[in-house]
């Protein structure tokens, strides 16, 4: 009687290997839970109402009355300007022992604000909607510097 070859055994071995690996794999594809797609139709209707809502929303705001920035407001403003501006150019004048002759040297070139200087003294004058205000050098700057308080409590606060 012939035995089988060493060959052929292994064959057969790897054959059976491969058809275990096989069925068990399919047995798991079977046994894993069918992932149902989920519908995007909800998230795609709660984004569509806050579209809309926020659509409403900046169409009323349109049709309101801006807010104007209040002439207590803008006073206040115009005169923390002059206070910052004023003291860039005292600590210039301090270390260089001579006014800048523009804004633009101290890097507080504010458009609102016009700057005059003679060889001792400047003058800051900023141009408000209904009048002008001035400031000479020399001036107290505790008035001034008092709008950044009432700035920050804003126009309800006063």
């Amino acid at each position: 009687m012939s035995q089988p070859s060493k060959e052929s055994s292994a064959t057969s071995r790897d054959g059976y290997v491969a058809e275990i690996m096989a069925r068990e794999a399919e047995d798991a594809a079977r046994a894993a839970p069918v992932r149902e797609r989920r519908s995007r139709l909800p998230l795609l209707l709660v984004l569509s109402a806050v579209l809309v809502a926020l659509t409403a929303w900046n169409a009323w705001r349109m049709m309101q009355e801006p807010a104007v920035f209040p002439v207590a407001g803008e006073r206040d403003a115009a005169r923390l300007s002059i206070a910052l501006i004023a003291q860039e150019i005292e600590a210039f004048a301090d270390s260089a022992r001579v006014f800048p002759s523009s804004l633009q040297l101290i890097a507080m070139d504010d458009e609102d604000v016009e700057y005059a200087k003679t060889d001792s003294t400047y003058t800051l004058t900023v141009q408000l909607s209904d009048s002008a205000m001035v400031y000479h050098s020399g001036e107290n700057l505790t008035p001034y510097f008092e709008a950044f308080e009432r700035l920050q409590r804003g126009p309800d606060n006063e």
